[in-house]
């Protein structure tokens, strides 16, 4: 797969430290039919949301912690999740993101995205993605003209990058 830049013009919504599956989405909420999976806590964190079709969720420590149930991740991607960016993601929960075509990186260790981004990000942020040799690098740049960087494993980002999984492994053939 040749690697090549991507840019995201995305709504972002802030999530804070320690947001788990079962508040991404609900148990009560699932549901076998993968096209009525949704995440009414993504709608209710941003309640212009809904108006943007795709979206980003920059999120501060331990995002997507619990449960690794697989209609999470599809829930996001139903909402219009494209991509997540925190300081620290679970590590299935990531991988899972990258199976079902969502970019996931997170923040340098030491950097907090509670103290670079605010509560109220309304605007949308572009999201410039480069893959280099052994990571993906996201270059994420607010209105105000802020900048920071995030990073991802290289083969989440050509996963990812792929459509999911499932066309990962059928462009490898």
């Amino acid at each position: 797969m040749k690697k090549k830049e991507i840019i995201l013009s995305l709504t972002p919504s802030f999530f804070g430290d320690n947001v788990n599956t079962d508040l991404i989405h609900a148990p009560s909420n699932f549901t076998i039919d993968r096209d009525r999976l949704r995440s009414d806590y993504v709608s209710r964190k941003n309640k212009n949301i809904d108006e943007c079709p795709e979206k980003i969720i920059i999120a501060g420590e331990n995002f997507g912690l619990g449960s690794s149930r697989f209609s999470t991740v599809i829930a996001l991607k139903n909402t219009g999740v494209r991509c997540v960016i925190a300081d620290s993601i679970s590590r299935i929960f990531e991988r899972n993101l990258a199976c079902c075509a969502i970019f996931a990186f997170r923040f340098a260790p030491g950097f907090r995205a509670a103290e670079f981004f605010n509560d109220e990000l309304h605007s949308a942020i572009e999201v410039k993605i480069e893959p280099r040799a052994k990571k993906a690098v996201a270059l994420i740049k607010q209105a105000g003209g802020k900048t920071a960087e995030a990073f991802a494993d290289i083969y989440l980002y050509e996963i990812a990058a792929a459509g999911g999984m499932v066309n990962y492994i059928a462009g490898k053939k």
